[in-house]
C-alpha cells in the first residue's frame, strides 16, 4: 500500500535537519601525522584535513572522536566543529589544544577550497 511506502512528514523533516559531521578518529589522525601528511608543528584546520585527504569531504564540519581511550602522543593544535570529551582529554594530556570552530556552510566551503 502507498501509505506504507511514503515516510511520515515529521520523520522526514527531522531527518533532513540533522547535521552530518565528517567523523575523524584520533587513530586515523595519528597515522596521517606519522606518515608526514599532516604537520604537528603548526595548527591543523579543517582545510589541512581535507587537503591531506584525512577526511573525504567537509560539508558541515569535522567531528573528532576517540575510541577506547586510544593514546595520542603528539602535541597538536587542532580546529574542528565538534569533539567528544575523551578526545579533548587525550590531546590536552600531551599539552595540545582543541578549538571548537563553528562556521556557516558558505564560509566553510570557502575555507576548504
Amino acid at each position: 500500500p502507498l501509505f506504507r511506502r511514503v515516510p511520515k512528514w515529521g520523520a522526514a523533516i527531522s531527518r533532513n535537519k540533522q547535521k552530518k559531521y565528517e567523523p575523524l578518529n584520533l587513530c586515523r589522525l595519528r597515522k596521517y601525522i606519522e606518515r608526514g601528511q599532516l604537520d604537528a608543528r603548526f595548527p591543523i584546520t579543517m582545510r589541512h584535513l581535507h587537503e591531506s585527504r584525512c577526511v573525504s569531504r567537509v560539508r558541515v564540519g569535522v567531528y573528532l572522536f576517540n575510541v577506547n581511550n586510544y593514546p595520542f602522543p603528539y602535541k597538536i593544535d587542532i580546529e574542528v566543529a565538534v569533539a567528544d570529551q575523551s578526545s579533548i582529554n587525550a590531546i590536552k594530556a600531551v599539552g595540545g589544544s582543541v578549538t571548537i570552530v563553528h562556521m556557516p556552510r558558505l564560509a566553510l566551503r570557502a575555507l576548504v577550497k
